[in-house]
Formats: structure tokens, sequence, C-alpha cells
């Protein structure tokens, strides 16, 4: 099965992204701000200009995100991507983290040997996987927030090919 991102849900994150960079822009120009309320705005501007930047690429991309069949999971997050194939699959799991407004689901893939697959990432996500000292040196994560499909979908999908590898 091949997964899309949402283009509802990136369209919503995108004008979020305005949003907050032109709350931004207005802590800048209020009469007599001070120090603390032009920090608050540098940091919305920085946080969601990048937003405003960088979503409309994931907006107008028309190939898969992730593609998940009989010979492993395939990564298409970067532009030539991989394929993970279940011979190197331990288990998977999704973990929903509830923050008060917002639920994001994430698919985590337990690796017998991850270092050939995290050394194709770029050098930021590898630093990002460092800094998170919630990460183990065998997984590797996929946000499934903004599939197209319902991760219920997803994780059925892997129980009908591969149940043995659910967690």
């Amino acid at each position: 099965m091949k997964y899309y991102v949402s283009k509802k849900r990136m369209l919503l994150a995108w004008l979020g992204s305005i949003f907050f960079a032109s709350i931004g822009l207005l802590c800048l120009y209020v009469p007599d701000p001070d120090l603390s309320l032009k920090l608050c705005g540098l940091l919305l501007i920085c946080f969601g200009g990048l937003g405003v930047i960088i979503i409309p690429f994931r907006l107008f991309r028309s190939d898969q995100y992730l593609e998940i069949d009989d010979h492993g999971i395939f990564d298409h997050r970067l532009s030539p991507g991989f394929l993970i194939p279940w011979e190197d699959i331990r288990k998977v799991w999704v973990v929903e983290n509830v923050n008060r407004r917002v639920t994001t689901m994430t698919l985590y893939v337990d690796l017998k040997d991850a270092a050939p697959y995290k050394a194709r990432l770029s050098r930021i996500s590898r630093f990002l996987m460092k800094l998170n000292p919630g990460m183990s040196d065998t997984y590797l994560i996929f946000g499934i927030s903004n599939l197209s499909e319902p991760y219920e979908t997803v994780m059925n999908y892997i129980e009908s090919i591969h149940p043995e590898k659910l967690l």
C-alpha cells in the first residue's frame, strides 16, 4: 500500500504557520513593546516563517510518503528513498502522543541493525535523533499523523502481511 501526505492537513498546518508568523509580526509592531514581547514575536516569526517556507514543498509533492508491501517498508521521505526489508525489522508499533489539543501518531520501526539506514538520513535528521534522549539506536520513526489514511489502516495492513512484526 502506498501512503500519501494529506493535502488537507498540510494546508491547515501551512495556514497555522502563516497565523503564527503574523502574530509574531504584530508583537513586533505593538506600540512600545517590552523585551519579552519582542522576543516572543521573533520566535513566532522564526518558527511560523519556517513552516510558511517548508510546508508548501510537502503540500505540492505528489509522490508517496511511505510504501508498505510484502518486501518491506519503503521510505520516500528522502529523495532517493530506501527499502527496509521485513527481514531487518524486529517489531513495528504506533505511539499516540496526546497534547492538549493535538494528537500525533508515530510509527516506530525497531531494526536489527539501524546503522545502514540511519546513515542514509540527512545530517539534520541524525543530529535531531541524537538530541532526543528517548530514541534508541535501533529505531526509525515515521510521523503518520499527516497521512491521507488513518493510522489504523496502516496497522491493519501490516497485521495482514506480517502479524509477527506487530508489538
